[in-house]
């Protein structure tokens, strides 16, 4: 019989390119050097994040996962088409939805 090593804790921490989670980011830096750092790229930031999360890096000495939605179709893609099948309130006669007329999909 084999006694099983304990699992070791892994710290991962989310970075969005925004200030609070750079902070905490150089913070924890020197607290938990095992620290790993994750970015969920939505295939839909700005240039300047890319460029900014590229900076950061080579700040913390760590490399930045980025993490990718394998699915097809962006973001706001994704959103305009679930908005397109979500309706609220009643139409007439009582049934529940509302007049495609009066239903638009988000602008994003």
């Amino acid at each position: 019989m084999t006694q099983s090593q304990p699992r070791s804790t892994r710290h991962i921490l989310s970075l969005s390119g925004g200030k609070d989670s750079t902070a905490l980011a150089i913070y924890m830096r020197d607290k938990v050097p095992e620290m790993e750092y994750v970015f969920c790229d939505t295939g839909e930031e700005l240039q300047e994040t890319y460029d900014y999360l590229e900076r950061l890096q080579a700040y913390l000495g760590k490399e930045i996962v980025y993490l990718k939605n394998m699915r097809q179709g962006s973001v706001p893609d994704r959103l305009r088409e679930m908005a397109s099948r979500t309706h609220k309130g009643t139409a007439k006669g009582g049934k529940r939805g509302c007049d495609p007329s009066q239903c638009r999909p988000l602008a994003c």
